[in-house]
């Protein structure tokens, strides 16, 4: 992801290109979720977010890379009935 928008740096992103025509209404109803809470956001205000995430904490505390299994537990976790909500 970086990668694919570090040209944008503190400007905004640009609006999502999905295709509307999912196989899945659970996956829709996910993306969708996730573009109304981040898509409002700058380049920059989702550095800072990702920045509080624990994963990311944790890495840089130990200085080493950011682990792939460490951003899945941290989110199956936070994402988990009863776990933390996104508030717009």
């Amino acid at each position: 992801m970086w990668d694919e928008f570090k040209a944008y740096e503190a400007e905004p992103l640009p609006p999502p290109s999905l295709v509307a025509d999912y196989e899945s209404a659970s996956l829709r109803s996910v993306l969708d979720h996730v573009i109304d809470v981040y898509g409002r956001l700058s380049s920059w205000a989702l550095r800072c977010e990702s920045h509080l995430e624990s994963p990311w904490q944790r890495a840089v505390l130990e200085q080493r890379p950011l682990a792939r299994a460490d951003i899945e537990t941290h989110f199956r976790r936070k994402l988990a009935p009863g776990g933390a909500t996104a508030t717009a």
